[in-house]
């Protein structure tokens, strides 16, 4: 029945309220309503404005997530809205596994047994969770994730499809997708959010180290890592305890990052993000945050856009043979390869020398001056590789010549190239800026030309012309 205050109560035979829905204010006309998407409404006469109804069945949902109903927390109200199982497949009593969106830090979707996480669906970057892709032949199915001052929340709709659809909670704590047959009158399993995995059970194989189903073993140490602890039995219990760093990070200035592609994002429970600073950005807050980790973008939709930091243990990756996202992990310069400053002895006019400084970028941030090195920013291409123009994160133009995979030089042979050029410094000669070697990834950074080189004007037929004889004696 619905009472005079506006309440909605459940009576047994006696006429006694065994259950009543709460309102935070009283209604001069209550009704209660069973809207056509299957919401349950208690309002005030003809209102209806959502915001200004006393109670929604939506806000309560049992095991079952249907299309408009949100899943998330409200900041305004306190309403944590969640999935919880039955009990078992005949007992609709509620059973130890929920669903539900965990907001500390940057916020993500864990299955939870009991109040200890059992599964981690993960952060949600634009397009689905890092960890639960929806199946994208299901195109009628529309996904929207808000994260705003009023709260977080997800809700999936329908878009133009007539097919209707749930997602449950089922007593074992998976998430499965039905929709509905018309030609068997029954709900399909279309979809399991969790795979069948071992690497679906939360930081199986501990910090700093990855789960790769697909491989014989299982679990594996990051590059740069090993083995907390040595005293196992077998090949998995190695890795219970995680991995630490081979070599601790140097903090002033002297770290970089090892790029990772096709992961599950760590644990974002102790995170950071910024929705509005680029990869570039992201890249040199981290260098100088001493307890940051890792980061990547926070919406990988076009470009990417925003930026998403990791502060201490990594945990949870996994590694997918298909899909997953880019994650830039922080690393001792030493286990890159390089270092992130060098001195090289530069010659002046005189024949005096002295020691100059040249920086060591990451690969990751001379990538992110170039936009990955998008062809609209090829200026040439010589015998040894392209050449970009780049700009770095305080705005400074840059020449970025990538050397090609082909060439035979390692480092030492890049190191000496390198140790020429800043001798031949010249006000007359492009400056060397930088230099870098990750893997087979070999780098020169030099200052920016904008009208070109010397001889674009001294060998055109036209533009010599610019340069008289008396304009090129004064030329020193």
């Amino acid at each position: 029945m619905v009472t005079d205050e506006g309440f909605l109560a459940l009576l047994n035979r006696t006429n006694n309220i065994v259950w009543s829905s709460n309102s935070s204010r009283r209604a001069e006309n209550p009704v209660a309503q069973l809207l056509d998407n299957g919401n349950l409404v208690v309002k005030d006469g003809n209102a209806n404005d959502p915001n200004e109804f006393l109670w929604r069945s939506f806000d309560y949902p049992c095991d079952t997530l249907l299309p408009e109903m949100k899943i998330g927390r409200s900041f305004v109200t306190g309403i944590d809205r969640f999935l919880s199982s039955w009990k078992s497949a005949e007992d609709p009593a509620q059973g130890q596994f929920s669903l539900r969106i965990d907001p500390h830090g940057f916020p993500q979707l864990v299955v939870l047994n009991g109040a200890r996480i059992k599964a981690r669906a993960g952060p949600w970057n634009g397009l689905h969770f890092t960890g639960y892709p929806l199946p994208r032949q299901n195109s009628g199915i529309q996904t929207e994730f808000v994260l705003n001052e009023n709260g977080v929340y997800y809700e999936f709709t329908l878009g133009n499809s007539s097919a209707l659809t749930r997602v449950a909670l089922n007593p074992s704590g998976t998430g499965e997708l039905f929709i509905w047959a018309d030609e068997t009158r029954s709900w399909q399993l279309f979809f399991t959010l969790t795979e069948a995995d071992q690497c679906e059970n939360y930081a199986l194989c501990g910090a700093f180290s990855t789960c790769n189903p697909s491989s014989s073993i299982v679990c594996a140490c990051l590059e740069g890592f090993i083995p907390k602890s040595r005293n196992y039995r077998n090949s998995i219990d190695q890795w219970f305890n995680g991995c630490v760093r081979s070599t601790p990070l140097e903090c002033n200035g002297g770290d970089g990052f090892r790029k990772y592609t096709g992961m599950k994002l760590p644990d974002t429970t102790s995170s950071w993000f910024n929705k509005t600073m680029s990869l570039r950005e992201c890249e040199e807050f981290c260098l100088e945050n001493c307890s940051c980790t890792a980061y990547s973008n926070l919406d990988i939709r076009g470009k990417g856009s925003g930026c998403l930091i990791w502060f201490g243990d990594l945990n949870d990756i996994k590694v997918y043979s298909q899909g997953g996202q880019e994650l830039y992990i922080k690393m001792a310069s030493s286990e890159l390869g390089t270092t992130n400053n060098s001195e090289l002895t530069e010659v002046n006019n005189n024949g005096n020398s002295r020691k100059r400084e040249v920086k060591m970028p990451s690969f990751a941030s001379v990538s992110a001056a170039t936009d990955n090195f998008l062809a609209a920013n090829k200026l040439g291409e010589g015998g040894f590789g392209p050449v970009y123009k780049g700009i770095l994160v305080k705005g400074e133009e840059v020449a970025v010549k990538r050397l090609s995979r082909r060439s035979s030089q390692g480092w030492e042979e890049l190191k000496n190239e390198a140790m020429v050029i800043a001798k031949l410094q010249h006000k007359n000669l492009v400056r060397l800026l930088g230099c870098c070697i990750e893997r087979d990834e070999k780098i020169l950074v030099y200052e920016y030309m904008p009208n070109k080189s010397l001889d674009f004007i001294l060998f055109d037929s036209e533009k010599r012309r610019i340069l008289d004889w008396g304009t090129r004696v004064r030329v020193n």
